[in-house]
């Protein structure tokens, strides 16, 4: 019964924290901009070396004014909807780098047109919407 009431707790704090439990609610009716608004959206913020531990929700990238490269895609994403994943990877030069695929493309977040070639990456884990914007609303370090 203790490790219950502390559960509740535990999720009231969070459903009232500013950050937790979806605060903008990620309701898929409305989302899905265009592909071109939603990149030029994206890339039109601030690159800023982060946490690479933590996750930062939407509404948090746009008041900082912009993220690192997980973040980038988690933004990307929200703007594109469900139809779009998460894709870790490394890059040619061997650097880790957070990408978004998107109907079959390999999407740069932060630079407005660039793609990827799927034979020049090697990508290491796909996430899916659902996932994503569960970590980044309710998982990391918020400030």
């Amino acid at each position: 019964m203790k490790a219950f009431i502390i559960a509740m707790l535990c999720l009231l704090a969070i459903s009232c924290s500013p950050f937790g439990l979806n605060p903008k609610g990620y309701d898929t009716d409305g989302l899905g901009v265009d592909l071109d608004t939603a990149w030029r959206m994206a890339a039109s913020f601030e690159y800023h070396r982060g946490d690479n531990l933590s996750w930062i929700s939407p509404q948090e990238f746009e008041e900082r004014g912009g993220g690192n490269c997980r973040e980038f895609s988690s933004y990307l994403m929200y703007l594109l909807g469900p139809e779009s994943q998460y894709a870790a990877c490394y890059l040619p030069s061997g650097d880790d780098h957070a990408i978004v695929l998107y109907r079959g493309m390999y999407l740069e977040p932060q630079k407005y047109g660039k793609t990827y070639n799927q034979d020049d990456i090697k990508i290491y884990r796909i996430m899916s919407w659902d996932t994503v914007m569960m970590l980044s609303t309710m998982v990391g370090t918020k400030s």
